[in-house]
Order: C-alpha cells, then sequence, then structure tokens
C-alpha cells in the first residue's frame, strides 16, 4: 500500500533561490567570458591581457600549405594553447580587477603583510619583495662595465658606475613587524664584493640613501620601486662629488608638484582595491625651460626635461624624459660649449637627468633598445664623461648591459 508519509517535501524556497543563484554566478560568469569583448590592456596592472588565443600558429599560405609547414592545429599538439586559454580566463574574468582588490583587502584583514610578492608596510608603503640575487648575471653585466672601464680610461675618460638599491634594501623603517631587517646590509656587502673581483668601484648609493631615509627623508615612492625626485637627488650629489665637482644644493630647486595622483606599479602589482595617490615633484631650477629633450629615435623634440602628457595617465614617472627610448640627448638651447656625459641607463637615471644637465649636455642610452655601437662615443671623442646608472634587479635580470662591448676594442 502506499505509504503518503514517505514522501518528501518540496525543498523550501530559500533552497531553490540558492541553487538558482549558484547556477546563474556560474554559468552567467562563464557565459560572459565569451561574450563580453576581449580587455586588451589593464589600467591597473599595467600589463597586456592575454585574449583569445589561436589554435595555429600564424600562417599566411593556403590550408593544404599550412597543413605541410605543420601550422594547422599545431598550437593544441605542442600544449602553448592550453596554456594560453589558462591564462585567457584568469585575465578575462568578468569584474577581475574588483575580485583582485577585494583579495588583497581580505589578505590585510587576515593580517597577512604581503599580497603577490608585494609588502605591506608601515605608513602605506609597499615594496616588491625581495628576491634571490643572480650571481651569474651581476658577474657578466658587471665584467662588460669593467672592459668599458679599461676603454674610457685608455681614452682618458672620467667613468663612475653607480647601482640603485631596491626600495626593500633600504626602507627598513617601514617594514612590517617580523619582517627581516637590514637584510640589505649583507646583500649590498656581496653585490660590492663581486665589483670588487670585477675592479670596479660601484658609488655607495645604498649607504647613502640608507643614511637619508634613516633621517626621514621620503627616498622612494610608496607606491612605486622607483626612486623619488629626492631620492634622485642623492644619487646625483654622489655622481658630482665623484667627479670631484660640487653638486648644486637642495635649496638652488624649487619643488613643484607636478601631480598628487600618482600610484605606482608596485601598487599596480600589490592587487589593491583602494588607490593610494602620492605626488611626484619636479626639482625646477632658473633656466630649466632653455634646455631641449631630443628623443633621437624618432627626431621628437620638446622643451625642458618633462613630458607633461603622462601626467593625466596611469604611468606618471615617464613624464621624466618622456619614458624609456633606446637614445635621448640633452642640450641647451643656444648651441653654448659644454662638456658632455654618455649617460648609460635604465629607467632609475631617468629623474637623475634633470640635475646632470645643469652640468653637462647629455647622451643617454638605453641598452634594452639602443641598436648601435655605444663604443663609437668613444671612438669618435664625443663624450667628456662617462656614467652606468642602473637599478641592481635589471642587472641582475637584464642580458642588454653586455652590449656595451659592441664594437669596443678590448
Amino acid at each position: 500500500m502506499f505509504n503518503k508519509d514517505k514522501i518528501k517535501p518540496p525543498p523550501p524556497a530559500s533552497d531553490i533561490i540558492l541553487i538558482v543563484l549558484i547556477l546563474l554566478i556560474v554559468y552567467g560568469f562563464g557565459a560572459a567570458i565569451w561574450i563580453l569583448p576581449d580587455t586588451v590592456m589593464s589600467d591597473k596592472e599595467r600589463r597586456a591581457l592575454q585574449t583569445l588565443p589561436s589554435v595555429s600558429s600564424e600562417y599566411s599560405g593556403s590550408l593544404a600549405g599550412r597543413i605541410k609547414a605543420g601550422k594547422f592545429f599545431d598550437r593544441v599538439l605542442d600544449s602553448s594553447y592550453g596554456r594560453d586559454m589558462h591564462t585567457y580566463f584568469s585575465d578575462q574574468f568578468p569584474l577581475r580587477s574588483e575580485f583582485v582588490g577585494i583579495r588583497a583587502s581580505f589578505e590585510l584583514w587576515m593580517q597577512k603583510r604581503e599580497n603577490n610578492s608585494v609588502v605591506f608596510g608601515k605608513n602605506g608603503y609597499l615594496a616588491e619583495k625581495l628576491t634571490n640575487i643572480d650571481d651569474a648575471g651581476l658577474w657578466n653585466n658587471f665584467e662588460a662595465f669593467s672592459k668599458f672601464r679599461s676603454a674610457c680610461a685608455a681614452a682618458n675618460i672620467p667613468f663612475t658606475m653607480a647601482v640603485g638599491p631596491r626600495a626593500i634594501d633600504v626602507m627598513d623603517a617601514h617594514l612590517p613587524p617580523l619582517f627581516p631587517v637590514n637584510y640589505g646590509g649583507g646583500v649590498w656587502k656581496h653585490i660590492y664584493e663581486l665589483a670588487r673581483e670585477c675592479e670596479l668601484s660601484p658609488l655607495p648609493l645604498y649607504e647613502t640613501l640608507v643614511s637619508a631615509a634613516n633621517d626621514g627623508v621620503a627616498v622612494y615612492y610608496k607606491t612605486d620601486h622607483h626612486w623619488t625626485t629626492m631620492g634622485a637627488y642623492e644619487a646625483y650629489r654622489e655622481i658630482m662629488l665623484s667627479l670631484s665637482m660640487e653638486p648644486l644644493e637642495l635649496n638652488f630647486f624649487t619643488p613643484q608638484a607636478a601631480t598628487e595622483n600618482f600610484s605606482g606599479t608596485t601598487w599596480s602589482k600589490s592587487g589593491m582595491y583602494k588607490k593610494m595617490p602620492e605626488v611626484i615633484y619636479y626639482y625646477r631650477y632658473p633656466g630649466d625651460e632653455e634646455f631641449v629633450t631630443e628623443i633621437v629615435d624618432d627626431g621628437t623634440i620638446y622643451d625642458g626635461f618633462y613630458d607633461r602628457s603622462y601626467l593625466s595617465g596611469s604611468d606618471a614617472y615617464s613624464s621624466f624624459l618622456s619614458g624609456n627610448h633606446a637614445h635621448v640627448r640633452v642640450y641647451r638651447r643656444g648651441g653654448e660649449n659644454r662638456p658632455v656625459m654618455l649617460l648609460v641607463k635604465d629607467s632609475f637615471a631617468h629623474s637623475v637627468s634633470p640635475f646632470l644637465a645643469y652640468h653637462f649636455d647629455l647622451e643617454i642610452i638605453d641598452l634594452r633598445y639602443y641598436r648601435g655601437r655605444t663604443a663609437d662615443f668613444l671612438n669618435e671623442s664625443k663624450i667628456d664623461y662617462v656614467t652606468i646608472l642602473y637599478h641592481l634587479d635589471t642587472l641582475c635580470t637584464e642580458l642588454s648591459p653586455r652590449l656595451l662591448l659592441a664594437g669596443l676594442k678590448y
């Protein structure tokens, strides 16, 4: 006989609503990835995002030719399509930036002091986590610098080399509790030993910036890996003193707030949901508009040292010298005969250049993009001084500094 007592009651409306909501979220977000147009660039993270990958490599011929060349579904077979699809789903997930920000905020709420290899310090400071020093990369780059120094010595050209420390090496006072303090001291002792083995004597920028930071000077941005204009001034002083020249005193300059809405690359990497704007200062001085900055790559010329078009975007630091270019020339208008300095660098030198330009015309080379022979500046007697200024991380990760040796007689 049928037992009506065994009939299960229908699920409550709340359970049905919950199930429907879960299904809508799962299938809705999944469908949205395919319906919504791909986002090509993340302004917040300042990187290109993975767009929908192709199952086959690029090929301009016919289908038969594509098959014969092994370019038909080849990316599926070699697993590169699968890897790109994994990245695609991660990069194109709807509301991705909002979820990344919520995750970072949750990490802070859980009292974690790190997210995405960014350390959340005191007083709003963000610093990229310590990375291992690549001895082999440093050694090879130092060796290239040493050979270039020897060529400069043979041409009686004064040579200066400086390595910019990382913010986390310098800003001990702003690191969170229990974080290794004074780690940078051991790192830089090792770096100086490597340099000495290559017969180099880098400027003591680490000690200089640590001293200034301990005195309360903001030598690094809170949200970016670059040093502030004040940090750049400290580097300029060391360069001038190494050349037995008198640097300009700080009171010679008038700080000008270029933007009060700067959030740098470290903030972007941290995944922070809320912006942490800070100020970028230009240190102006009388007559600085009389200088000309020429981007030799494309012939662009503008007055002064600053490209203010960057100030309204996400990369305001690039307003110094208009960002990264292979070859930039800075000189005073009027054809005045001034000493010329060859400045071989990465972006850390951009905010130092306006200080140096007071004393020298500058030939500024970025070996990551420059395809000429830097040695020609020596061989053709175009310069009076050589300064090499790189950030530590660049020297550990870049092969390009070795291009200094192209065309060098050694």
